[in-house]
């Protein structure tokens, strides 16, 4: 009777899995093949990103009037344009993986999403004390946070979610192994999310200052990379940019 119970609560959990991966695929796939859908996420901004860097340069990412040409023209008629503020280097990955083609360029930041997350699980796994579960239980735990229904709704909208929460395990991970300063390097990745990364960082000030100074370090380099490729007037856009 004991077999029968562990066997037929195996069943429900694998039907759970299954049935969510199901709905995900189904669901993203009708998003994708809808037009107002597709053009109506956030990778409208990371696309505009992209097509900029390569087409007018990087110095024109936070140039309104660009952003908002260029998303009339994908949408076909005119809109309230998503305007991008994200750090340029956001950019650089924006042109690997887009081209003139929306839908395709789409699907492949979708790849890159998938990939992450598959990184972030697996660092998420190292925080556990293994030795407290079995195989089958990691790989059911693994599944599960694979399927948050929070990082379905990024993969959906197209989100860097995934690049804040690689900083955010990193630094959780470099903390709890005490390797403070790797923790600082790691939170200061949140600074695509600057609300984040400051609510997170500041209070390091105060305790645990090898975390804040890596954080500060990491933070420096990015932001130095960022206006290195901006240049002087990129960098005024950029400023004017997050002011609108």
């Amino acid at each position: 009777m004991r077999f029968r119970k562990l066997d037929i609560r195996r069943i429900l959990i694998y039907s759970a899995i299954l049935s969510l991966l199901i709905y995900f695929i189904l669901a993203w796939a009708e998003m994708i093949a809808d037009h107002y859908q597709r053009t109506g996420s956030d990778f409208m901004g990371f696309y505009s990103f992209g097509w900029i860097a390569k087409h007018k340069g990087i110095s024109y990412l936070y140039d309104l009037k660009v952003q908002q040409d260029l998303q009339e023209q994908i949408v076909g008629h005119p809109v309230t344009p998503i305007f991008s503020t994200h750090l340029p280097l956001t950019a650089l990955l924006s042109m690997a993986v887009g081209d003139d083609d929306y839908v395709a360029s789409f699907k492949r930041w979708a790849i890159v999403l998938l990939l992450l997350n598959v990184m972030n699980i697996f660092l998420l796994t190292k925080l556990l004390d293994l030795q407290k579960f079995t195989k089958e239980n990691l790989i059911i735990l693994a599944l599960g946070a694979y399927l948050f229904d929070p990082s379905f709704s990024v993969l959906m909208n197209a989100q860097d979610t995934a690049i804040v929460l690689l900083g955010a395990i990193l630094w959780a991970f470099g903390f709890f192994s005490k390797r403070y300063f790797l923790a600082g390097i790691g939170l200061s990745l949140t600074v695509f999310r600057p609300q984040i990364a400051l609510f997170l960082a500041v209070p390091f000030f105060f305790h645990h200052r090898k975390v804040f100074w890596g954080f500060v370090l990491g933070s420096s380099v990015l932001a130095a990379i960022s206006m290195g490729l901006l240049g002087y007037e990129g960098t005024l856009s950029f400023i004017k940019a997050i002011r609108y």
